[in-house]
């Protein structure tokens, strides 16, 4: 067995050498079917255990990703970009929103109570833009982008199934808490907690409805990739609302709500009575009235209180840049007792204490400035019609849960992204790469963020 430093050094020149000689777009496919199945097994790998660099299977896929990532960003910038292309990050709306504010919480490593678990923190997050740019060639293929959306179909299966499994035989996620109640065990498939099943499963129902509501496209090209068929959509889009739904994740119905409205109000306008009367109806079903209504909802909703009232007393604290990302739970543990250390379960006020008022300027640009180009799309982009909606749906989760902190569900919402706002026809290869554009040209889709 080669030592951890060993296997990090193996990994980085293995990441260099597939960013300069390897079309990595091949390598996006397996990541992504990788990414949905890797919290059910990332202790099964750990890197330096017992250290404060301990790191398991899912760190080290954000950090590979993420190192992937900048070598071949640093490639293109070498081979393609001095030749006068456009830059391949800045190219879509909100980038440089994130960038700034990635460099907010990367600043906040200085000031962190936890400096080393601000720096994991920040990785999970530049993981998400660094995927962006591997999936990018892809998504400027016209006869290649179909195959991020297959991939983020396919990854949802094995969560579904072992979802399905974990409710017929009454196992899942063990809630300490509610070890006497109906709800001691909820399903989370192959993720580590429901809420984040739910939150994946968002973004899925997402692009599976704006799919099925947005008529079919003209036939693919000989020898291309093609896209779902609207029948499939619908498949795929009444498992993942049925698979949320039964998640018994709040925070996520009312997000899936959100998408519903999204999707109809763009697509079928005179359909929207059917976000009145669909909530109605599962009303009416006993496990979701009972998740509602029952003792432990209301002890739940206690529980996020306490920890926002906490929250609140720490805005002074918070300055210009916060306190370091990861480091609410701990402010928290010096004020209440063990079982309320958690994120916050309120994004707004994890971003504003852990990156300050800047960060947060930051972060809201990002999410409007999405927001706003995904809507302009929408009209006649599937996949930004699904963005606008998986935004919109993220906002209201992130009002009592932590959507920006589940790495495995962002990677998937910058696949959307890659889809929403790359236009350019052709495929960026090791091949077109080594033959430069023309002086000043720039691609459909790459003008300043």
């Amino acid at each position: 067995m080669l030592p951890p430093l060993a296997i990090v050094l193996l990994a980085a020149l293995v990441g260099v050498w597939l960013a300069v000689s390897v079309d990595v777009a091949a390598l996006v496919l397996p990541l992504l079917l990788i990414r949905s199945a890797a919290d059910s097994i990332m202790d099964l790998f750990t890197l330096f255990s017992g250290t404060p660099l301990e790191m398991n299977l899912a760190g080290a896929l954000n950090s590979f990703t993420l190192g992937l990532g900048l070598a071949y960003a640093l490639r293109r910038w070498l081979i393609a970009d001095r030749a006068g292309r456009g830059h391949i990050i800045l190219g879509i709306p909100g980038a440089g929103w994130y960038i700034a504010w990635l460099l907010i919480g990367l600043a906040g490593v200085a000031v962190s109570l936890a400096p080393l678990e601000t720096l994991k923190e920040w990785v999970r997050l530049a993981s998400g833009l660094a995927l962006f740019v591997l999936a990018r060639p892809l998504a400027a293929n016209p006869a290649r982008r179909p195959a991020l959306v297959w991939v983020i179909f396919l990854a949802s299966l094995a969560p579904l199934a072992l979802e399905f499994y974990q409710l017929t035989t009454g196992t899942g996620y063990f809630f300490t808490g509610l070890a006497d109640t109906a709800y001691a065990y909820r399903a989370q498939g192959t993720f580590g907690h429901p809420a984040i099943l739910a939150s994946f499963l968002l973004v899925v129902a997402a692009l599976a409805g704006a799919l099925w509501l947005t008529p079919a496209p003209a036939p693919a090209a000989h020898g291309a990739i093609r896209q779902p068929a609207r029948p499939f959509a619908f498949f795929m889009l009444a498992l993942a609302a049925s698979g949320l739904l039964m998640t018994l994740a709040r925070a996520q119905w009312l997000g899936l709500w959100a998408v519903v409205i999204v999707l109809l109000a763009f697509r079928r306008p005179r359909w929207l009575w059917l976000a009145i009367v669909l909530p109605l109806l599962l009303l009416a079903l006993p496990p979701i009235r009972q998740r509602l209504t029952s003792a432990d909802a209301q002890d739940s909703v206690a529980w996020r209180w306490e920890l926002w009232q906490v929250g609140l007393s720490l805005i002074d604290l918070a300055r210009v840049i916060g306190r370091g990302l990861s480091t609410f739970p701990i402010y928290v543990e010096q004020v209440l007792p063990p079982r309320y250390v958690a994120p916050p379960h309120n994004d707004y006020l994890k971003v504003l204490i852990e990156t300050g008022p800047l960060g947060a300027l930051a972060w809201a640009g990002w999410q409007l400035r999405w927001l706003g180009a995904a809507a302009r799309r929408a009209a006649t982009n599937p996949y930004a019609l699904a963005l606008a909606a998986v935004v919109v749906g993220g906002l209201v989760v992130s009002l009592t849960d932590n959507f920006v902190q589940y790495t495995s569900v962002q990677w998937y919402v910058w696949v959307l992204a890659a889809l929403a706002f790359v236009d350019a026809p052709a495929v960026e290869t090791a091949a077109t790469l080594a033959k430069p554009a023309c002086a000043g040209s720039m691609q459909p889709g790459q003008g300043a963020a």
